[in-house]
């Protein structure tokens, strides 16, 4: 699941992994995280750290509350070493750094997902 408020990295994120062999779901806010995740079961949560109603860590706590497999990569424009490193104790299986690097964030969803 990709959950960003901007559709257009959304679409990008979604588009790129569909063709490297990945099925992605798009949510465009929290509220339609939670609708999804509590209806399916996903391996992997991409999840910008900046969302309008809540943050990145409180995605990664809901998302691991209702179901601890699934990994959960934040996605940032912030290089906070301090805020890097509360979201890998926290649960995070990794962070991306925007702008996103294509190798990068296969490599990392590969990762996840295997």
């Amino acid at each position: 699941m990709i959950v960003d408020d901007d559709r257009d990295i959304r679409v990008l994120l979604s588009t790129f992994l569909d063709k490297n062999g990945f099925v992605t779901v798009q949510a465009s806010s929290v509220k339609e995280f939670l609708q999804l995740f509590a209806q399916e079961k996903f391996d992997l949560v991409l999840c910008d750290f900046i969302l309008p109603e809540k943050n990145g860590f409180e995605i990664l706590e809901k998302a691991r509350t209702i179901d601890p497999a699934c990994k959960v990569v934040i996605v940032t424009g912030y290089s906070d070493e301090q805020v890097i490193s509360q979201m890998l104790d926290n649960g995070a299986f990794g962070y991306l750094s925007k702008p996103l690097d294509p190798k990068k964030l296969l490599k990392i969803v590969r990762a996840a997902t295997s």
